[in-house]
């Protein structure tokens, strides 16, 4: 591997990185990580450091590797120049409701879970950032970016499945649109749950009713409750619609026009003029996603949870449901 290509700062923290050292560890056995000429050292094996940020992916845990994320197959390169124009002449099929009251209200919860201190929050899958977490990311809190690429975002590359952090050593976990593209969802939440502290916090949002949207890496999707039990190891504090049916509508015509060309480049033409004749309809959730029947057919839902030492009993779980379809569930007690 060229090492060129690994930085070493020698002020601040370790080898430059903004990560404190202390939190980090070995995402293969959970052992702690000690400083080498050539990156980070788990007895054997060396993890690299790109420009301060580390390198974390045991290669025989994951999909991905260290080879390719320092060979830049997997950078974040940013929205070209005509896409960011396409983006701008065509609406985005998706209307997300109340997102950044969301995140200024976890913002406030953190502030709280952390006292004098100022919290620390995990964001799985930050390669990329919204506009709705801003709130987050100015309630001064420290926030440490992670994806399985490299990007302006990602404070430390790695897995969510095997997460290189330290027991309880995290206030708050953000999982925004992640869960739908990874293996194995309950290993994610799991490892989420392992790095919180006692009452820590976690937000999730992730996707129902949407098509495919990230290629291979694109696999589960949850209806309102199976999202809630998901995350059975949290107590919850919110949970609701993200964006409800007006936007699924929106997705499924725009998937059922893509659905016609055969090329990869007509499929795409079809699916952005499709978006312009009808993005218009998403506004409607405006008025839809307060309404019963809306997590029945929500395009993505929200999670708040706080970080519990047993699992939510399924009884319990099954009698939040909010729906509109066939008879609520009452648990008798034996």
């Amino acid at each position: 591997m060229d090492s060129a290509l690994w930085a070493f700062g020698a002020l601040g923290y370790d080898y430059g990185m903004s990560v404190p050292s202390e939190i980090l560890c070995c995402p293969a056995t959970g052992s702690p990580l000690q400083q080498d000429a050539g990156g980070l050292r788990c007895d054997r094996r060396i993890y690299p450091v790109v420009n301060g940020v580390p390198v974390l992916v045991a290669d025989e845990l994951s999909v991905f590797s260290v080879r390719e994320v320092t060979e830049r197959r997997y950078v974040e390169a940013g929205v070209s120049r005509v896409r960011r124009i396409v983006g701008t002449v065509i609406p985005s099929p998706s209307l997300g409701i109340g997102g950044a009251d969301r995140y200024s209200r976890f913002a406030r919860m953190l502030r709280a879970h952390a006292g004098e201190r100022r919290p620390r929050v995990l964001v799985i899958g930050g390669g990329r950032r919204d506009d709705e977490i801003a709130p987050l990311f100015e309630s001064g809190a420290e926030i440490i970016g992670t994806d399985v690429y490299l990007s302006p975002h990602v404070d430390v590359v790695c897995d969510g499945h095997n997460l290189p952090f330290v027991n309880g050593c995290f206030d708050g976990v953000v999982i925004h649109a992640v869960l739908e593209h990874v293996l194995d969802p309950p290993r994610v939440v799991a490892e989420a749950h392992r790095v919180l502290a006692e009452s820590g916090l976690v937000y999730s949002e992730s996707p129902f009713l949407q098509g495919v949207h990230e290629g291979a890496f694109d696999f589960t999707r949850w209806t309102d409750l199976g999202h809630r039990r998901l995350f059975r190891m949290f107590e919850e504090v919110d949970r609701g619609v993200v964006a409800g049916p007006a936007t699924m509508l929106v997705w499924a015509l725009c998937y059922f026009a893509r659905s016609f060309p055969q090329r990869r480049a007509s499929a795409l033409a079809a699916k952005k003029l499709t978006t312009l004749m009808f993005f218009w309809v998403k506004y409607l959730d405006r008025y839809l996603v307060t309404r019963p029947g809306a997590s029945d057919g929500a395009s993505a839902t929200f999670f708040i949870g706080t970080r519990r030492a047993t699992a939510v009993p399924d009884a319990e779980i099954l009698e939040t449901y909010r729906g509109t379809i066939g008879r609520p569930v009452r648990h008798v007690a034996a």
